[in-house]
C-alpha cells in the first residue's frame, strides 16, 4: 500500500511537470518524481531500477544550476519572452 502511494506520487510528478514553465520548478518536480520512483523500485525489490532513478536525480540536481536563457529568465518556453523583444519568435526574426 505504501509502495503504491509512493508510485502514485511519482506518476503525479511525471504528469504534472509539463504544466510549469519555470525551469527550476520543473527540475524540482522531476527530481521529486525520480526520487519517488527510486524509493518505489526499492520497495518492489528492484535495486537496478532504483539506482537508475538515483542517477537521474543526480543529473537533475546538477542541471538546476544552468545559465538563464537569452532573455535573462529561466523559462522553458522559448517564445515566452517574445512580447519583450518586439514580437520576435524563437529564431529571433520577426514573425508575421
Amino acid at each position: 500500500m505504501i509502495a503504491g502511494a509512493v508510485g502514485g506520487l511519482a506518476l503525479l510528478c511525471v504528469l504534472g511537470w509539463p504544466f510549469f514553465t519555470d525551469y527550476r520548478t520543473v527540475v524540482k518536480i522531476q527530481s521529486v518524481g525520480a526520487a519517488a520512483f527510486a524509493l518505489y523500485f526499492l520497495m518492489l525489490g528492484s535495486p537496478t531500477a532504483a539506482i537508475a532513478c538515483l542517477i537521474s536525480c543526480t543529473q537533475l540536481g546538477t542541471s538546476i544550476y544552468r545559465w538563464p536563457n537569452r532573455h535573462g529568465d529561466d523559462s522553458l518556453v522559448p517564445w515566452s519572452g517574445s512580447e519583450r523583444c518586439g514580437n520576435r519568435g524563437f529564431s529571433g526574426y520577426r514573425t508575421i
